[in-house]
């Protein structure tokens, strides 16, 4: 499969459907593109889901992960690899940024803001659905044990993404409840 940058990929979209009218531009847009499928003279791109492994350090919340005191920080390889360690149970945390629709990025925001007991029931069975360049993006840290998570929700605003809520970190049960969306 073809991975091309986002601007590209923009543009080839916004002509595949003049294209699909010349039989010649259509096979040559499924060779060249071969995630563009040709049904019905329709293209349809298949889209990808939009979570990223993101590198911690980048994350606007990485001074709030940092400032935690049950957050330890250990670089290595010549502070090349930076490793974040959940001291109550010495677990790795990864971090993941996960872009949704308007329409799952509201719920998150609604769930996130509940009362802390009735967390759980907020949730439910809410699964955000990842979508490339979506209107809400969150960070999250999770623990690899699921008893730490760290989040913060953004929205896109002003031409970047603004955050919506405070760093949120929750453990424990919380943190387990939280974790399964992701």
């Amino acid at each position: 499969m073809v991975w091309l940058p986002r601007q590209v990929l923009r543009h080839c979209c916004a002509f595949a459907p003049l294209l699909r009218h010349c039989a010649e531009a259509t096979s040559l847009l499924a060779i060249c593109f071969p995630f563009a499928t040709m049904r019905g003279g329709e293209t349809n791109i298949i889209n990808k889901e939009k979570i990223t492994m993101a590198n911690i350090k980048q994350l606007q919340m990485w001074n709030s992960i940092c400032a935690d005191a049950r957050i330890s920080v250990s670089k290595s390889l010549f502070g090349l690899r930076t490793t974040v360690v959940y001291n109550p149970t010495n677990s790795v945390i990864d971090a993941q940024t996960v872009e949704m629709s308007p329409a799952d990025g509201e719920q998150l925001k609604r769930i996130l803001t509940t009362e802390r007991e009735k967390l759980a029931q907020a949730i439910g069975n809410f699964r955000p659905k990842p979508v490339a360049n979506g209107n809400y993006m969150a960070e999250v840290c999770i623990s690899r044990d699921k008893a730490f998570v760290a989040i913060l929700l953004h929205q896109f605003a002003r031409m970047s993404y603004e955050p919506v809520t405070d760093v949120l970190i929750f453990e424990g049960d919380e943190a387990r409840a939280v974790g399964q969306m992701f």
